[in-house]
C-alpha cells in the first residue's frame, strides 16, 4: 500500500484551491449566471464566458491584454444539484478599488447578452469572509473532476503587482466607454444590496452549523 492510499483526494483538492485563492489575495467573489441556465448548452455558455473575460481584460488593461496582462482569477463551472443549471463561480483580485470593480464586473455581464442574468440574480461582491468565501467559490472541486472550462478561463499573471499599477485615467475612460456612468451607478447600488444579502446568508449558514 502506498503512502497516498489513505488521502481523501476530493477534500485535498478542494483545500488546495481554497488555499490558492487566499494565498494570492483574491478580494472579490462572484457568479456568472444566465437568464435560464437550464436552457443553454455548455458550448454556448463557454462562448459567453470567454467573451466576458476577454472584454473584462480589455476594459482594465487595454492592448496590454494582448501581452499577457489580465484580471487575476480562478474560475469554476457548476451545473447545480441536478446537473442542469449552468453557471460559473469565480474569485478575482481587483485591479482597482474593490467595490468599483464589482460594479463594473457585474454591469459588463448583465448588459453583455440577452441570455446573461440580471442584477437580481447575478451577484459579484467583495470577498467578505475570506476562508468561507474561498471555500464556497471552489466547492465544485470536491467532485474531483476535470473542469476544462473553468481552467481555460482561470488566469495567473506573471507579475501580479504590475497589474495594479496601470494608468487609472485610461482605465476610467475604457470603463465609461464600455458601460456608461449611469449604468455604473446602478451596478454600484446593486453591489450594496448584494453585500447585505451575502451577510444575511452567511449568518444563516452559521446558525445552521454549515462551514460555508
Amino acid at each position: 500500500m502506498t503512502k497516498h492510499a489513505n488521502i481523501d483526494w476530493k477534500t485535498a483538492t478542494h483545500a488546495a484551491w481554497t488555499t490558492d485563492i487566499l494565498k494570492h489575495g483574491m478580494d472579490v467573489m462572484g457568479v456568472l449566471k444566465f437568464s435560464n441556465g437550464r436552457h443553454i448548452t455548455r458550448t454556448d455558455a463557454a462562448k459567453l464566458w470567454a467573451t466576458y473575460w476577454h472584454k473584462m481584460d480589455r476594459v482594465f488593461f487595454g492592448h496590454a491584454a494582448d501581452k499577457g496582462f489580465g484580471i487575476e482569477r480562478r474560475c469554476f463551472t457548476e451545473a447545480g444539484e441536478d446537473g442542469k443549471n449552468l453557471h460559473m463561480h469565480f474569485a478575482a483580485l481587483a485591479p482597482i478599488t474593490t467595490k468599483v470593480f464589482c460594479a463594473v464586473a457585474n454591469a459588463v455581464w448583465v448588459n453583455m447578452n440577452r441570455r446573461t442574468a440580471n442584477y437580481t440574480c447575478n451577484w459579484i461582491t467583495p470577498l467578505l469572509y475570506a476562508e468561507q468565501g474561498a471555500a464556497y467559490t471552489a466547492k465544485s472541486t470536491k467532485r474531483f473532476a476535470i473542469d476544462e472550462t473553468g481552467l481555460r478561463h482561470t488566469w495567473r499573471n506573471i507579475d501580479t503587482k504590475a497589474t495594479l499599477d496601470f494608468d487609472t485615467e485610461a482605465q476610467i475612460t475604457r470603463i465609461t466607454n464600455a458601460i456608461g456612468l449611469e449604468e455604473l451607478e446602478q451596478a454600484h447600488e446593486w453591489v450594496n444590496v448584494h453585500i447585505v444579502n451575502v451577510k444575511r446568508r452567511f449568518e444563516a449558514r452559521q446558525a445552521r452549523g454549515k462551514a460555508y
